[in-house]
């Protein structure tokens, strides 16, 4: 038999994750990203709700664009769009309407959605940069004003404070 014919052709492909991070900010005033390829539904804002942000020299970026990011275990929205951003933040304020509990300690922050009396998101401190790191969050403003919305009796209210007690109380869930 001929040596060649036993010789396989084939390829190789190289598939690298792209290495994003989301960072929590307390100083922001909106969800906001950089990369308008990590957005479904990118849209144009209505003028009367585009915003103004500074960079971090001082200037000013008009926010006109807006949709909800979706990669791996980050979902959420509206996050404002523009390509000169160089950062992809997560406002603690914004978590803060939406009716979230938020635990920061032991280099991590968990948030829990009062509403649902679960946890939403989750983060680790970078020691070098002395930042906290989004690995996980699944907050959508919009869902959140309706559970909000249908939750206004206090029956309701106290059967999510007993859901939210139960999980703060479970060993390892909270402070692990």
């Amino acid at each position: 038999m001929d040596p060649k014919s036993k010789i396989q052709q084939g390829h190789l492909f190289c598939i690298t994750k792209k290495d994003v991070h989301f960072y929590f900010d307390s100083g922001a005033s909106h969800h906001m990203c950089d990369d308008d390829k990590l957005f479904k539904n990118l849209h144009e804002v209505p003028t009367e709700h585009q915003d103004t942000v500074y960079d971090a020299s001082g200037d000013p970026v008009c926010l006109h664009m807006s949709g909800e990011v979706i990669y791996d275990q980050i979902k959420l929205s509206p996050v404002f769009y523009h390509s000169t951003l160089k950062f992809k933040v997560i406002s603690l304020g914004e978590l803060d309407d939406s009716n979230t509990l938020m635990y920061v300690g032991d280099k991590r922050i968990k948030i829990f959605d009062v509403n649902k009396g679960e946890m939403i998101g989750e983060g680790y401190l970078h020691e070098k940069r002395n930042e906290y790191i989004v690995r996980s969050i699944i907050c959508r403003k919009e869902e959140q004003q309706a559970i909000t919305r249908s939750m206004l009796s206090s029956t309701a209210i106290d059967e999510v404070s007993s859901r939210l007690l139960a999980l703060l109380s479970i060993p390892g869930n909270f402070l692990s």
